[in-house]
């Protein structure tokens, strides 16, 4: 009767409401991992063209900088700018 439908009409609501949320949330998710790799592969790009270029004005040898993480990368870069400050001072 009507208490059986309710139940049933609340137990299929549920059930594609839940279905629809872990929808949204996967394609959120998946939305918002894409931007943030993307940032960071485009960061990561970028440090690497600068450290290329400050070893090439250090007159340094060019390493593999392949398997870094974008800190890593970061820490190079820093470094080889003082180091040029300091040549030119």
């Amino acid at each position: 009767g009507l208490a059986e439908g309710l139940a049933e009409g609340k137990a299929k609501g549920k059930a594609e409401g839940k279905a629809e949320g872990k929808a949204e949330g996967k394609a959120e998710g998946k939305a918002e991992g894409k931007a943030e790799g993307k940032a960071e592969g485009k960061a990561e790009g970028t440090l690497i063209g600068q450290i290329v270029t400050l070893r090439e004005l250090l007159d340094l040898e060019p390493d593999s900088l392949d398997d870094l993480n974008l800190h890593q990368l970061s820490v190079i870069a820093s470094d080889l700018q003082r180091q040029l400050r300091e040549r030119n001072a």
